[in-house]
């Protein structure tokens, strides 16, 4: 006997033992398994569409922040310039600049030191 013919007796022997309540738990189980892989499919898709939304909203926030530190280190390269800094050391230190530099001349004596 050949081994193809003895695995379809065997097939054949297996369905008829399962009976009519065999052959419906089989289907319902086939059934159940397929409709369980369709439930996960779109879960899986959903939760896929979901990480999407948040990974944009993520990127648009980073980019809103880049904007507010270049903002701000712009604010901070002002703040530290140097026409700032003497503009308030005039306005409210009341600080001015000398007008009249004098030299007080220094004779040498001709000692070393």
């Amino acid at each position: 006997m050949s081994p193809n013919r003895r695995v379809g007796r065997l097939a054949l022997r297996d369905e008829r033992r399962l009976g009519p309540g065999g052959r419906l738990f089989l289907a319902l189980l086939i059934g159940l398994s397929a409709l369980g892989l369709s439930f996960l499919y779109v879960w899986q898709t959903t939760q896929i569409r979901d990480l999407t939304a948040r990974c944009n909203s993520v990127r648009e926030d980073f980019v809103k922040a880049e904007e507010v530190n270049r903002t701000l280190q712009f604010e901070i390269e002002q703040a530290f310039s140097l026409e700032r800094i003497e503009r308030i050391a005039r306005e409210r230190l009341g600080m001015v600049e000398p007008s009249v530099v004098r030299y007080v001349p220094v004779h040498d004596s001709g000692e070393g030191l």
